[in-house]
């Protein structure tokens, strides 16, 4: 009896968030920022269109209701937030480089450019070249 005593219980570890928590987040993360014009049910189903399920699944996992999220409808969010994400490196780092290229690299505009219409031997701004003559 007290070998039985001495074996440590073992209670098997949950994981520390479930698939259709992460599920709830990839949705909300493709349903983007809900502006002032957006109900909630408009703004959950930008994010089932954009995670490539229904709205009532979208509405199911947003409001926790208890169902069985399939493997394939799973990956199938996770796919599409993946392709989202990539999207939007992408955009970051195609706005960085034209900044780079712009001439600033933290996105300043170029100095020293000559605007369209704007004459190359014009005084620039904050007064005239040369002091006005006395009458």
């Amino acid at each position: 009896m007290s070998e039985r005593l001495k074996k440590p219980t073992q209670i098997p570890e949950k994981p520390a968030v479930s698939a259709t928590e992460l599920a709830r987040g990839m949705i909300c993360e493709l349903a983007g920022p809900r502006g002032w014009h957006d109900t909630r049910e408009a703004w959950l189903a930008r994010g089932a269109r954009k995670a490539g399920i229904t709205l009532r699944r979208a509405r199911a996992l947003f409001y926790q209701e208890p169902i069985k999220l399939g493997a394939d409808e799973y990956l199938t969010i996770e796919r599409n937030w993946e392709a989202a994400a990539r999207a939007v490196a992408t955009l970051q780092h195609l706005a960085r480089e034209s900044n780079v290229r712009a001439g600033g690299a933290d996105g300043d505009a170029i100095t020293g450019a000559v605007r369209e219409g704007q004459r190359t031997d014009a005084p620039t701004r904050g007064g005239p070249a040369t002091p006005p003559t006395a009458r």
